[in-house]
């Protein structure tokens, strides 16, 4: 068989080359308006279903099982600074403290992604960052600055009302009635939540717990309780059957993973 010529090495290669680029263009278009919405919205319902189930086991003291949901967290969404914020939870309350470290630094890493532009979701979870690597008052000093720009949009009253519950859950009193005003301060209005909350159980005997609750009560006298929705004072809600504190609270857990 006679040698190839160069040439026609050189065609074929070019020729081969054609076609693979157009294949992977082909197969690798930029995603759509359409395609963005729908991958947006599936990284939404993984984030409150996770959610949703690593707060179950957290609630209910399975603390394994919440090591393995949020070890499967990551893996599906390394991205995702929920998946670190429960991943560090978990090992901070298992006594990891090395993998605990490990996840902060990743959340904290995942919250300076441009930091020039960054949004009151993207400092939020900054703040949790600063707080897990002890830097407490860099932490309580962001989330103050978050609430006063975001009041009335998410994050607001009920994100800052769960990180008062998970820091209560971690021991953090104090921290946790520092927060739980913040909360108030920021539109959380619900008196019978809070009093049937078994996550705030360690703040009940605390004169800021019995602080918050007056707030709530004089803040819901004439004025819109959620999100500049139409006032229909607090006494109707707490009289309605649906949904029950209990629902109110699994919601409020569900909606962690959308900011």
């Amino acid at each position: 068989m006679g040698r190839i010529p160069i040439r026609a090495i050189l065609s074929c290669a070019i020729l081969v080359g054609v076609v693979t680029a157009g294949g992977v263009l082909i197969l690798g278009a930029p995603p759509t308006r359409a395609d963005l919405v729908r991958q947006a919205g599936e990284r939404a319902a993984l984030a409150r279903e996770m959610t949703r189930q690593i707060s179950e086991s957290l609630d209910q003291g399975r603390l394994l099982d919440a090591e393995r949901l949020t070890s499967g967290y990551i893996a599906q969404a390394p991205d995702d600074t929920a998946a670190w914020l429960y991943y560090s939870l978990v090992r901070q309350k298992l006594g990891d403290r090395e993998e605990a470290t490990r996840g902060w630094g990743r959340l904290m890493d995942l919250t300076r992604r441009g930091q020039g532009s960054a949004g009151p979701g993207q400092l939020f979870m900054r703040a949790w960052a600063h707080y897990g690597n002890g830097r407490k008052r860099q932490a309580i000093t962001l989330w103050k600055r978050t609430a006063i720009s975001t009041q009335g949009r998410t994050p607001s009253g009920q994100n800052y009302y769960h990180v008062a519950r998970m820091l209560a859950g971690l021991g953090e009193r104090e921290d946790a009635l520092t927060i739980l005003h913040l909360a108030v301060s920021s539109g959380f209005r619900q008196a019978m939540v809070l009093k049937a909350d078994p996550a705030m159980e360690p703040l009940r005997d605390s004169p800021r717990y019995a602080t918050a609750l007056d707030r709530i009560a004089r803040a819901s006298m004439g004025r819109a309780p959620w999100h500049g929705s139409p006032n229909q004072g607090e006494t109707s809600q707490i009289l309605s059957v649906e949904p029950t504190p209990e629902q109110r609270i699994r919601r409020w857990i569900e909606s962690w993973g959308d900011i």
